[in-house]
């Protein structure tokens, strides 16, 4: 062990370590998002919304082509409008923003797993157990596959889970902390901003936290927790609201309520959702579901037998009830997909971490030296946390180890997060949603927005409208018009304007041809796939 001064001892290099993670983490998220196209529908409608807000000049007012978006929460296209007001409107300033959440939200979710290094003094060198289980969480969660494949998505989910774990991260800290209090505020509100009405689940998984823990009766007694909260529902719900207000439907009918309005009006579609939620998350994080699970299991079963583990600890306990209020809300949103669950799999990661170094300290023997877990007792109390985050019985706890029990658990710890980050490494890569994708449709609106006029429209035959006119708008920056079925109804509108341009495949394009609709024959101006650009000619 003293021949591996990178890893262990007192002048160990612990920082570098987690730098060459995070690098690695921007690297493998951010890589090949400058090419390719936006490949979901869903996608391309909330870049191009944010495009519109970077054009537009009225960003409080989100718009698709014009029509106002109700059902679209802020954040995320006001990001991507800061980035295109930046970087241009292109692929990399849209998918940009969400590459830097999801780094964001490894680097929280660090904190939170390292929450237990508290009162250890700098002689005992970086890689303490506690900041191991940091950067152990963070790998788990870049590691996992559900959460490699969506994070440079663009997608409100990405943000998302940066300011719910955010918002957990502040719980944790307090009471009596400003930045505690601050953290849960931006959290709370950039959740609400960014997942509509779900945000609000945060507030009573809080008070579920304060009904069955003594802290969280501190927490909620703590005043600078209480403002926070009341200034972050206000801000937040007074946009929900005025969206709702100033919408066609009310309240009823905007998506941004979607969640909690679900909640009451369809508890068992909500249940439903739910549990297949947890099913398409716990199957997209393996292995590392596996002891998430194993630690639900100990803490609901083992909770009155110390001997046998530790007991119910208030982190382990406050970040299973947070997972499952994010998800909740993203069940009663009744979005669907995988990625809706994203969000909970920040939380899941740290316990994950936790239960994995349990099972290490019991393999290694790792036991606290005197030192390490008197700070971490008198750092715990004074705070009002009654939870260390050390995860050993108070008998063990109490124990003394030597330098070399210390370095061997330090040394295993390393392994494992080096072990993790070429599981990372492999794992994302191939997972990778950007890789190089020719879309047609990208091809196509970008030679129509240099062939068409200013301000005119693009025809449309026989293609779907909406899973077309955000692409062409993001694209070409030239509208789309409804689609049109009937051959007289493009005969008669190029009849009008025999200049006009027109979208469709190659193969309805031919059977138009053949209809005798046309005083003359089409021509194909531009082809991509099957798809075709024409216009009548002269």
């Amino acid at each position: 062990m003293s021949e591996l001064p990178f890893l262990t001892g007192e002048q160990g290099k612990g920082p570098l370590l987690v730098l060459l993670f995070f690098v690695s983490a921007m690297v493998v998220a951010g890589w090949g998002t400058w090419e390719g196209a936006l490949p979901w529908p869903g996608e391309v409608e909330i870049a191009e919304t944010g495009r519109e807000a970077a054009i537009g000049g009225r960003p409080w007012i989100l718009t698709l082509d014009g029509d106002r978006v109700l059902g679209v929460p802020p954040v995320t296209p006001w990001a991507i409008a800061l980035s295109i007001k930046t970087f241009g409107s292109n692929v990399f300033a849209a998918r940009l923003p969400f590459v830097l959440f999801s780094v964001m939200t490894l680097y929280i979710v660090f904190l939170v797993g390292a929450l237990g290094d508290r009162g250890i003094s700098a002689g005992l060198g970086w890689i303490t157990r506690a900041r191991a289980i940091g950067l152990l969480s963070a790998i788990v969660l870049a590691a996992s596959p559900l959460f490699g494949k969506y994070a440079p998505h663009v997608t409100s989910d990405v943000p998302l889970s940066f300011f719910s774990i955010l918002a957990v991260l502040g719980w944790l800290i307090m009471p009596g902390r400003r930045s505690g209090a601050a953290m849960w505020g931006v959290g709370l509100v950039g959740s609400i901003l960014t997942g509509g009405s779900g945000g609000f689940f945060l507030v009573p998984a809080a008070l579920v936290c304060m009904i069955v823990s003594g802290r969280g009766r501190r927490v909620w007694g703590d005043p600078l927790f209480l403002g926070s909260t009341a200034l972050a529902l206000a801000a937040g719900g007074s946009w929900l609201a005025w969206a709702a207000v100033t919408g066609s439907e009310g309240f009823s009918g905007s998506d941004l309520w979607t969640a909690a309005l679900g909640i009451f009006s369809s508890p068992a579609d909500v249940a439903r959702a739910f549990l297949q939620g947890m099913w398409e998350a716990w199957k997209g994080s393996l292995p590392w579901s596996i002891p998430a699970t194993a630690a639900v299991l100990r803490i609901v079963f083992l909770r009155g037998e110390p001997r046998k583990g530790s007991a119910l600890s208030e982190i382990d306990g406050t970040l299973i009830v947070f997972t499952i209020a994010i998800l909740l809300a993203a069940a009663a949103g009744g979005r669907g997909g995988a990625v809706s669950f994203v969000p909970a799999l920040a939380p899941a990661a740290v316990l994950s971490a936790r239960e994995i170094a349990r099972w290490s300290g019991a393999l290694t023997g790792y036991e606290a030296p005197r030192k390490e877990a008197a700070g971490e007792r008198r750092a715990a109390e004074g705070s009002g946390r009654g939870d260390t985050g050390i995860g050993i019985d108070d008998k063990r706890d109490r124990g003394i180890a030597g330098d070399g029990v210390k370095r061997l658990w330090s040394f295993n710890q390393a392994m494992i997060a080096i072990f993790c980050l070429l599981m990372l490494l492999l794992v994302m890569t191939p997972l990778r949603f950007h890789k190089v994708y020719n879309d047609p449709v990208k091809d196509i609106a970008e030679v129509a927005g240099r062939l068409a006029g200013k301000g005119e429209r693009l025809g449309n035959y026989r293609l779907d409208y909406g899973e077309y006119a955000a692409r062409i708008l993001f694209y070409g920056d030239i509208s789309l018009d409804r689609t049109c079925y009937e051959p007289g109804d493009v005969g008669r509108e190029i009849a009008g304007d025999k200049e006009r341009i027109y979208i469709s495949t190659a193969a309805d394009m031919n059977a138009l041809n053949g209809q005798g609709v046309f005083p003359s024959e089409l021509d194909v101006l531009y082809r991509s796939g099957e798809l075709v650009l024409f216009v009548a000619s002269d």
